[in-house]
């Protein structure tokens, strides 16, 4: 499990205040991506574009999905062209 995982569950069932809640905040995510990443999880793909691959890459590392990280790779490798590779640039930085 991944440490965001750990971090949330011990939110939710330890002794923290946080235990008593319904819900878990994910503040680093957007409701959109949380949406393609739990359609990747009930499916096994998302849908993935220029706009959404480089973000859905970051949570794919951040939630241990090793399953979405290469769908991501392979889609960069089969879009990037010297027009979307300026783009892909600056979002890796």
């Amino acid at each position: 499990a991944s440490d965001v995982y750990k971090r949330q569950f011990q939110a939710m069932f330890g002794r923290f205040s946080e235990g008593s809640q319904s819900s878990i905040a994910l503040p680093d995510i957007s409701s959109v991506l949380v949406l393609r990443v739990l359609e990747y999880l009930y499916t096994g793909s998302t849908a993935l574009t220029l706009d959404n691959a480089f973000d859905l890459l970051l949570a794919a590392n951040m939630y241990n999905l090793d399953g979405l990280a290469p769908q991501c790779e392979v889609f960069f490798e089969c879009t990037i062209s010297s027009e979307s590779a300026m783009s892909l640039f600056e979002l890796a930085h």
